[in-house]
């Protein structure tokens, strides 16, 4: 169950960034080759679009804290270590102020001539590049919190193995030296 919101999390994250990218390409044909008058209605349809993409990115943030709750609550140490991982993922979009990014880009792109004012266009698509990579470091974070994980379990299984592998080969020489009969039980104790 714990995979299938992690996967849900990270698949709405990338719904979120590819979204905010395909934005920006609107934006840059709005600058170069529409008019006036249907560039303030592509403004509004960009706004319109960053609105709905905030509303997927609080319902993100929302699971992501859910999550790390019922994580940190757990009595698994495996647990509680991957709710530290989405503490941090939520702590950088608290200090980069993620969702107030959104907000500015709807604000600056919902004002009046916003579609003819070519500084204004540029400072979102400056915006959205900083949220792009904001959302990019996020998914990064997610992604290497899974594998770090994987590859900790991975390297405890081999030490394990290496372990029994060592017993196997102790107990296969102090049965080849009982039944050959080269050691006394006081010997035999010490191995």
């Amino acid at each position: 169950m714990m995979r299938r919101l992690l996967a849900a999390l990270l698949l709405t994250a990338v719904a979120v960034g590819l979204g905010a990218r395909a934005d920006v390409g609107e934006r840059k044909a709005v600058t170069s080759s529409t008019p006036a008058k249907g560039s303030e209605d592509l403004t509004e349809i960009s706004a319109t679009r960053q609105a709905q993409l905030r509303a997927e990115f609080r319902r993100f943030k929302e699971k992501l804290v859910l999550l790390a709750g019922r994580l940190e609550a757990s009595t698994k140490a495996e647990d509680k270590d991957r709710a530290k991982g989405l503490q941090s993922v939520i702590e950088l979009l608290r200090q980069r102020e993620t969702e107030g990014r959104f907000d500015s880009m709807i604000t600056e792109l919902r004002r009046p001539k916003a579609g003819g004012d070519i500084d204004l266009l540029q400072k979102v698509v400056r915006e959205n590049t900083e949220l792009r990579k904001d959302l990019k470091r996020v998914l990064d974070l997610l992604k290497r919190d899974d594998r770090e994980s994987e590859r900790e379990k991975r390297d405890a299984t081999t030490k394990l193995l290496e372990q029994i592998k060592e017993l196997i080969a102790k107990q296969e020489r102090v049965r080849a030296q009982t039944e050959i009969g080269r050691k006394t039980s006081k010997e035999l104790k010490r191995d």
